[in-house]
């Protein structure tokens, strides 16, 4: 099950479909209960109007959005105190805008707050991306280049670093066994503890931005 009730069936290679198929009509039940309770897309502009911040360089910064025209919009600022405008066209889509323009504050941001942490951790990987993944926060290649979400932004700046972390913390150690996870307690101590906040918080976060494709 995918953010916002979409469903994904992961066939075996080469394994008959129709039999894939037959069995996913036989947890018809089971799968209508599951999208009943799936969260539903929420979006972007919605979200920043009942919490207007987003977490840049480890704080958490005012955002806001503005209908201007001209050629400067769609455009982001950020004020001398750290505040940040998101200048919007009134004559364009603002959700797409929005979503525009988030995905460039954390192309931004992210790879030098990656930089920041993996210099105090003598960790340092090989390149920083930020895409639209669907359900997960990070990942990190076994070529050393760590991929992050733009939803990042969106959560509080112990559980942005916490995301970071983690996956820095990879870098060393690829899998999840119990000397990763020992290791990645020096890097964070609450590591165990904000994994589990930040699952009860994925649900519904990464399904914010996800009204772009079918908003016209």
């Amino acid at each position: 099950m995918l953010p916002g009730g979409e469903v994904e069936l992961v066939l075996p290679l080469r394994h008959p479909e129709k039999q894939a198929l037959d069995f996913l009509q036989g947890q018809g039940e089971w799968l209508e209960k599951q999208i009943a309770k799936s969260v539903p897309p929420i979006a972007l502009t919605d979200h920043l109007r009942k919490n207007p911040h987003l977490s840049m360089d480890g704080k958490k910064r005012a955002c806001s959005m503005e209908f201007k025209s001209g050629k400067s919009s769609p455009s982001w600022l950020c004020s001398e105190k750290g505040s940040l405008t998101l200048l919007l066209d009134p004559a364009a889509n603002p959700e797409k805008q929005a979503i525009l323009l988030a995905r460039e504050v954390a192309k931004v941001n992210l790879p030098v707050r990656t930089a920041l942490l993996g210099d105090r951790f003598g960790l340092h990987p090989n390149r920083v991306r930020v895409g639209d993944q669907r359900s997960r926060w990070g990942s990190c290649s076994s070529k050393g280049v760590l991929s992050f979400n733009w939803r990042l932004l969106l959560l509080q700046p112990k559980l942005q670093d916490y995301v970071i972390c983690h996956e820095l913390a990879h870098l060393k150690i690829m899998d999840h066994s119990e000397n990763y996870w020992n290791f990645l307690a020096t890097l964070n101590p609450k590591a165990a503890e904000l994994d589990r906040q930040l699952t009860k918080l994925s649900g519904r976060l990464m399904n914010v931005g996800r009204l772009a494709k079918t908003v016209k």
